[in-house]
């Protein structure tokens, strides 16, 4: 199992271990910045009950994913609440080719979005 430490950027700033199953699938890369979590998780989550974040285009999932704590298409000002439920269990993301989660995860974050809306609002 791969760990890598990375730098909280939340208020209360230190450093958190952070597990990447992606560095397990790919040594030779580095998980990009943004699909790391910039709140700690509680590392006593089992694996089976955290949860990956399934980033869907076009569908508020940077929204959902910058409140989650990740750093996906945020502004340079967001902070991700403390005091979400959900942040912490959500310990995961997947998004444009990173897949950081665990074949054991069994619980995914997925926000969809009706497709003749997503079309009709193209224009």
């Amino acid at each position: 199992r791969s760990s890598e430490t990375f730098h909280n950027q939340s208020a209360n700033s230190k450093k958190i271990s952070y597990h990447s199953y992606y560095r397990d699938r790919f040594p030779t890369y580095n998980l990009p910045p943004w699909a790391k979590k910039s709140i700690p998780y509680p590392s006593s989550i089992p694996i089976d009950k955290q949860m990956c974040f399934v980033h869907v285009g076009k569908a508020g999932g940077s929204t959902i994913g910058c409140s989650l704590g990740f750093s996906l298409h945020c502004s340079s000002n967001h902070t991700a609440p403390n005091n979400s439920l959900l942040a912490p269990s959500t310990t995961h993301t997947f998004h444009r080719g990173v897949y950081d989660c665990s074949e054991k995860e069994e619980y995914f974050l997925f926000v969809v979005r009706d497709p003749l809306a997503r079309v009709l609002s193209a224009f």
